[in-house]
């Protein structure tokens, strides 16, 4: 696979592209490419475009797009896999969010749950969220994704706005996977909702089943919280997505 950069957008009236700091230091100084080096360039919700390296500007790499070489639909699952996770310990929300874009999920949402260890506030939300971010973008090109996920913060379950199917990952389920047929093989997104290192609140679970959520467990072993998002994410990919 060509070295990857990501861009916000198409140009309007050139078809030369100045790549951010991070991508241009990668091709630049970390893989060393020359002008003339092929690589592609990802363009969120358009595509995945060949591309030439032209020259370097105050350190700053300037390309020229070629053509479309792959639409959305080429490279990424059919279901749209919402997120919900909370922070947790140390570098285990980084891990579960990098394997988990490599297995397809399409946004997150990231934030505190009543057992939640990790309570970042104020200005530690927005750093840890930036930080999230560049790992979103570093495991897209590195899994070769179309699509950059996007990510946001929530501050408890109650004030979570989801639309559609929702499962939630709960060890203390009585039903299993096998859940998912009650949503049909035609869903196309959904939302998975996995737990601190504590597990769900009581108050946490009377909530989900108010909102007519769909508790289930991933088989008869107990998983760690950031085992939980990838397992989730695998499960329903197989099921319903592109995993087959």
């Amino acid at each position: 696979m060509k070295p990857r950069a990501i861009v916000s957008s198409l140009p309007h009236s050139t078809n030369t592209l100045v790549l951010s700091k991070q991508d241009s230091h990668h091709l630049l100084h970390v893989l060393r490419l020359q002008a003339g080096a092929e690589v592609e360039v990802i363009i969120p919700g358009v595509g995945v475009f060949d591309a030439r390296l032209e020259r370097a500007v105050e350190n700053r790499a300037q390309v020229r797009l070629g053509v479309r070489r792959e639409a959305i639909e080429d490279r990424e699952s059919p279901l749209r896999i919402r997120v919900v996770m909370p922070f947790l310990k140390g570098d285990r929300t980084r891990w579960a969010v990098q394997k988990a874009v490599e297995a397809g999920a399409d946004s997150f949402s990231i934030g505190t749950m009543d057992h939640s260890v990790v309570r970042p506030e104020g200005r530690s939300v927005s750093s840890r969220l930036q930080r999230i971010k560049k790992v979103i973008e570093a495991a897209c090109m590195q899994s070769g994704r179309s699509w950059i996920p996007q990510v946001e913060f929530f501050e408890g379950v109650a004030g979570l706005d989801i639309e559609g199917p929702v499962f939630v990952m709960d060890p203390q389920s009585d039903t299993g996977i096998e859940q998912v047929s009650k949503v049909g093989k035609s869903v196309r997104s959904m939302t998975i909702i996995t737990g601190p290192e504590g597990g769900f609140s009581r108050q946490e679970r009377e909530l989900f089943m108010r909102r007519g959520y769909i508790a289930t467990r991933l088989g008869p072993r107990v998983f760690r919280a950031e085992t939980a998002v990838v397992a989730g994410l695998v499960a329903f990919q197989t099921w319903l997505g592109d995993m087959r």
